[in-house]
């Protein structure tokens, strides 16, 4: 009997994880939205959108419930697709008195994103975790930029977010560029300084790649 009810509650947050309940809309998705405005003022094709995180949190009586209930995510290691195609990748494990927490999300779908930020956002916030969401909008320019338009796009980008200080890299083929903007929610500490956006181009054979993260690139481009 305990089995089969352990079968049942696996089954139900695996549902709750595929079908995406409804969230509080008190929760703004401040960094998702400003980004993605960032690319309609441009007009930089979006092909998708990546949120995700990590974090951990210290075992105590009743957690276990509430990271499985307010997450909608089940025990272990998941892969899954929603009913749009999105995919979404969680993991969720306990060594020793410490539970540790992965979270992705990958859609070409606005709305999905928007939902599932504001979901793990509000959660990561609630219990005060030191680590926030991070959101990367993805565009695509169907030509190759040279190095010198990229690092001007780039520019303009920043200068958009109007940073109050702003590092820029360039190597063959690729630009990257952080740093830290009164527009944006949150932010790490990398190499020293305050970071809450990352922008990088890559070129590809017949296309430009861009990437746009808070509040940095999570993932690798």
């Amino acid at each position: 009997m305990r089995q089969n009810m352990m079968m049942a509650t696996t089954l139900s947050l695996l549902f709750s994880l595929l079908v995406p309940q409804p969230v509080s809309g008190e929760h703004a998705t401040g960094n998702l939205d400003r980004l993605h405005w960032l690319c309609s003022d441009y007009q930089l094709p979006v092909k998708g959108y990546v949120v995700e995180g990590w974090f951990s949190l210290p075992v105590y009586p009743g957690m276990q419930n509430k990271i499985m209930k307010q997450l909608q995510i089940p025990e272990g290691q998941q892969t899954g697709h929603l009913r749009d195609g999105s995919m979404v990748n969680t993991s969720f494990t306990r060594r020793e008195q410490t539970y540790y927490v992965e979270l992705q999300l990958i859609t070409e779908k606005f709305q999905t994103a928007a939902r599932y930020y504001t979901l793990w956002q509000s959660f990561t916030e609630r219990y005060h975790v030191n680590k926030p969401i991070g959101v990367t909008v993805i565009a695509q320019l169907p030509e190759v930029l040279d190095d010198k338009t990229m690092q001007e796009l780039g520019g303009e980008l920043q200068g958009s977010l109007q940073p109050r200080q702003s590092q820029i890299h360039a190597e063959a083929g690729q630009v990257q560029m952080y740093g830290d903007s009164p527009q944006l929610e949150d932010g790490l500490r990398v190499g020293g300084e305050q970071v809450n956006y990352n922008i990088a181009f890559v070129q590809r054979e017949k296309t430009t790649a861009i990437y746009l993260g808070a509040p940095v690139i999570y993932q690798q481009y």
